[in-house]
């Protein structure tokens, strides 16, 4: 059981860890900035602004999570 219990989090670690690459490549991808448009927004917010609010989220919760399974590694 215990041994289960320990594939789950490492599973759940390398997915961490891949969605953390994966929104680093996104917040370095034309997704942040849209081509061809010159000031583009979002209800009136830049929508560079909203990207980048919705990324830092993300990598917060998944450092959070990361923490959380690191926490449970060491018990």
């Amino acid at each position: 059981m215990a041994d289960q219990s320990g594939v789950r989090r490492r599973r759940q670690w390398l997915a961490c860890r891949i969605v953390a690459v994966l929104t680093l490549l996104v917040a370095l991808s034309p997704l942040t900035m849209p081509a061809g448009i010159s000031n583009p927004s979002l209800m009136g917010t830049p929508y560079t602004l909203w990207v980048s609010l919705l990324l830092t989220i993300l990598l917060l919760v998944l450092t959070w999570l990361g923490s959380q399974l690191q926490a449970k590694r060491e018990d």
